[in-house]
């Protein structure tokens, strides 16, 4: 954990244009992997701010981190804010985090979402679909 980056600023002060300029243009995205003092990537705060859209963009494997204190998934972030609409930007990137994150209520959603062979053809980074990640999971019903 450390401070804050140039793009956690610009997240925290209303910058979009600036966010956006200065991620188009970072070559591996590697600056979107720091956290600040309180676990919070780039995309945890751009998510909170309802400005995820050019992260996740450039590195669409964020989706997944959970922050190292509070444990929050830009999901749970999202899901906590009512922001359907990063919700669906969230699921639509990568379905999977549903699972590994044990969010039902983002689960329900994107049923409703998707239609049935999208939603059970639709893999993660690994290939795996949510009927691999359900059973691996033992979970044969949404509650």
């Amino acid at each position: 954990m450390g401070g804050e980056s140039v793009l956690h600023l610009c997240v925290k002060h209303k910058q979009p244009k600036a966010l956006r300029f200065l991620v188009k243009r970072m070559d591996d995205g590697e600056l979107l992997n720091l956290d600040d003092a309180l676990g919070n990537t780039v995309l945890h705060l751009a998510v909170a701010a309802k400005q995820p859209e050019e992260i996740i963009k450039k590195k669409p494997e964020l989706v997944e981190l959970v922050d190292q204190i509070k444990r929050s998934s830009p999901l749970h972030i999202a899901s906590a804010k009512g922001n359907l609409p990063v919700v669906e930007i969230l699921l639509v990137v990568n379905p999977s985090i549903c699972y590994t994150n044990d969010q039902d209520e983002a689960l329900r959603f994107l049923i409703e979402m998707m239609d049935d062979n999208e939603l059970l053809n639709f893999g993660d980074a690994l290939g795996n679909t949510v009927l691999h990640l359900a059973v691996a999971a033992k979970q044969s019903e949404v509650r």
